[in-house]
């Protein structure tokens, strides 16, 4: 698997993946990404909108608004795809390597 993405080749190995499992996770990883891509799209959307709102002689707050709630819902989406990929993983994996994932996850410093 050399084109294998860094965090998938921690996996493979923290984890002791078979080839099959490694595929599916992969497939997990791959489809959290694209939401995570498309989260930062929605981010600079939002800050789009809020530097609309301090261009005008008055602030609008209208715009301020739309700005966060465009940032929060980004946000919410993210860490749902997160979710839904951990969900995925979990499924993939046995007892053991669950415990080692769990493991990793809480002691890494992780951002979404």
């Amino acid at each position: 698997m050399f084109s294998v993405k860094r965090p998938l080749r921690f996996l493979i190995h923290k984890l002791d993946l078979s080839d099959e499992q490694a595929m599916q996770v992969a497939e997990a990883l791959s489809d959290f990404r694209l939401e995570r891509d498309q989260a930062d799209i929605e981010r600079r959307r939002a800050k789009k909108t809020l530097t609309a709102a301090l261009k005008s002689d008055a602030f609008d707050r209208t715009k301020a608004d739309e700005a966060l709630d465009e940032q929060l819902d980004a946000q919410r989406d993210l860490f749902e795809a997160f979710v839904d990929a951990i969900e995925r993983i979990h499924a993939i994996l046995d007892e053991g390597q669950r415990e080692k994932l769990a493991y990793l996850l809480g002691s890494l410093d992780l951002e979404i």
